[in-house]
């Protein structure tokens, strides 16, 4: 053998030799997955409709110069599905396509023919429905995985809070909605979906770092979303170059994990009407203290509960009313029926939540709250009315404006985590208790506020 054939060989040999050394790694290790409870209908067409879709999002997957995400869609098939697929910034192409592959292949597995699945793995989420979905940036069951053990003392708890809060308040300002840094011995990276836009990224991460927050001093954690994606680690899992200088996204404030308070998104007065079929009784879910709520199906296909308010028409009640709902929209836990948006017009104020579908708790609990003559038990039973239901029976609360069930530091210094649902549920189980509101007007001046009367 001459020796630039040698050479030549022995090159050829360390290339290979290198390669398994640096194996693909998609990342598949499965963090969340969901299938709707309902099959689709037709299934043939429906699953026909669905294998086209997958189709098409691993040939943008696959396509050069891709950023690893895409969405697809057969709008016009006889049951029609809308396809999104994302993988991690810092994952190559061929990983980002066998993390899809792995992804599609545990949707087809599992959920079947349900019209509706999401699997997230620890490289990229793959998610199907059969109704747009893209602008989605948080959902019940939002969740964070804990994982490894506590590193000892405090400096990789503070530096992991630290890092996360930096990273929620940065990402939705960043190019791609998504960013990898490191600080203090911590790893961490946030990814948005890139359809929900800047304000859905900061909606979904703030909920992510409270959810994630718990999880330090252990040495890893994670927390996914409809939307986002985030997770911190005392071992890099990303490359040295994938990472950015936060601190060019980040404004007066943000390092103190306090971002800028954003309004909620407006709507048509209009539409709303529309989608409530003018208010129609038949639609109508209840009545709260500050006025009734209806079900109303937007154009996009989302339902939601429009709540219906008179307020007086001054200029300092208009006022009162938009701070308060500017301050409502940006309270995000996971916990909490979220306020989406409003709308006002004259003296009408509208404002958009989002749907339960299964209603009030006391309604499983109780039955119809007017077949219950007790008085104790009647009020009760209108607390209980604050927690209701997704379809898939997972309990939220809605409060609305009732500022009662508010923690002093929240209410104080706008700190929210979830140690402050201690406060509140105390609220909540003394007025089952005692049978009254926690604020009732209509009571003495000395007895309206029920932890002052107790």
């Amino acid at each position: 053998m001459t020796p630039l054939v040698l050479v030549a060989a022995l090159a050829l040999a360390a290339a290979s030799a290198w390669v398994p050394r640096t194996a693909a790694d998609p990342q598949t290790t499965l963090l969340n997955r969901g299938c709707s409870q309902y099959n689709a209908t037709p299934a043939v067409a429906f699953l026909s409709a669905l294998n086209s879709t997958f189709e098409q999002l691993r040939a943008n997957l696959s396509a050069a110069g891709g950023d690893g995400f895409a969405t697809a869609a057969e709008p016009r098939a006889a049951a029609p599905a809308f396809g999104m697929a994302q993988c991690r910034p810092y994952v190559t192409g061929g990983d980002c396509v066998a993390c899809f592959d792995a992804a599609a292949a545990r949707l087809r597995r599992d959920c079947g023919a349900a019209n509706g699945g999401r699997v997230i793995l620890d490289g990229c989420v793959v998610r199907y429905e059969s109704a747009t979905f893209y602008d989605q940036a948080t959902l019940p069951g939002n969740t964070q995985l804990c994982d490894g053990s506590a590193v000892p003392g405090g400096g990789f708890l503070d530096a992991a809070r630290a890092l996360i809060a930096e990273l929620a308040a940065a990402v939705p300002r960043a190019p791609g909605l998504a960013a990898a840094a490191t600080s203090g011995g911590v790893y961490a990276a946030a990814q948005c979906v890139a359809t929900v836009g800047e304000a859905g990224c900061a909606q979904c991460l703030n909920v992510a770092a409270g959810n994630i927050g718990g999880c330090p001093p252990n040495s890893d954690g994670r927390a996914v979303d409809a939307g986002c994606f985030m997770r911190y680690s005392n071992r890099s899992f990303f490359p040295a170059n994938a990472t950015v200088d936060l601190a060019q996204y980040l404004r007066s404030g943000d390092l103190l994990g306090a971002t800028e308070l954003r309004g909620p998104t407006s709507f048509y007065y209009h539409d709303l009407k529309v989608a409530t079929n003018s208010f129609s009784e038949k639609g109508k879910l209840g009545e709260g203290g500050f006025g009734d709520v209806y079900k109303g199906l937007l154009k996009n296909g989302k339902t939601v509960a429009v709540k219906r308010l008179i307020v007086m028409e001054t200029s300092r009640a208009k006022a009162d009313f938009e701070s308060e709902v500017k301050l409502i929209s940006n309270v995000h836990h996971r916990n909490l029926v979220r306020l989406l948006g409003c709308s006002r017009k004259g003296s009408e104020f509208l404002l958009v939540y989002e749907y339960m579908a299964n209603g009030s708790l006391d309604k499983f609990l109780f039955g119809m709250c007017t077949q219950i003559y007790d008085s104790l038990m009647f009020d009760a039973c209108r607390v209980n009315a604050t927690a209701i239901l997704t379809m898939d029976f997972y309990a939220m609360v809605s409060f609305g404006f009732n500022r009662g069930y508010t923690a002093p530091e929240y209410a104080i210094h706008g700190q929210l985590s979830e140690k402050v649902d201690t406060y509140s549920f105390g609220v909540v189980v003394l007025e089952i208790l005692s049978g009254r509101k926690s604020n009732d007007t209509r009571l003495e001046p000395e007895t309206q506020y029920l932890l002052e009367w107790l």
